[in-house]
């Protein structure tokens, strides 16, 4: 019983789930089934229960999936109004004007699982004492001391997600993304 539980806590989609619950149901009645706590039917009262339940099955699967395509349509307008909205950012982001002897380091940070924006994540640039908490779209922008080609190291950090490092080059016009994966 104890990896039931172990293989439950590993499920991520919504098919995995509902198999696992099926299965775990299935064990269920067929125990009860073997000790008999089920009266003994009719061939008729159990061929009618039977198309009830089928019946009501099949309902259940087609809310199931308008559902889905609901969650599906959904998901599908909010990305597009997010990257609507990262545009309008991102073009006026890139037309602020960089102090002389400075280089643009800019990026979003989103969640790994859903894509969505993560807002209020410290980012830090250590070898320059620089840091920041991301915006509401999950951006973040800073000006460095231009050098010649040089790597610059950056640490992003929140509570419930694991910590990204890695060293990047500064003065690209682009959006750097990077996705946080969250702690399990």
């Amino acid at each position: 019983m104890a990896d039931i539980f172990e293989i439950a806590s590993d499920v991520s989609t919504p098919l995995a789930l509902a198999g696992l619950t099926a299965v775990a149901f299935f064990m269920v009645v067929r125990q009860a089934l073997a000790k008999g706590l089920f009266p003994v039917m009719s061939q008729k009262v159990g061929g009618h229960l039977f198309k009830t339940i089928l019946d009501y099955l099949f309902v259940l699967a087609l809310v199931a999936m308008c559902l889905g395509f609901l969650g599906y349509i959904v998901v599908k307008l909010v990305e597009g109004q997010h990257r609507r909205g990262s545009v309008t950012e991102e073009s006026s982001a890139h037309n602020q004007s960089v102090k002389p002897g400075k280089l643009l380091l800019r990026g979003e940070i989103l969640d790994e699982a859903t894509g969505m924006p993560l807002a209020g994540v410290l980012v830090a640039l250590p070898e320059y004492r620089m840091q920041q908490v991301t915006d509401s779209v999950g951006q973040y922008r800073f000006e460095v001391p231009s050098q010649d080609g040089s790597l610059v190291k950056l640490r992003a950090t929140k509570g419930g997600f694991r910590p990204i490092n890695l060293d990047t080059y500064p003065g690209t016009s682009h959006l750097n993304t990077h996705r946080m994966r969250r702690i399990q």
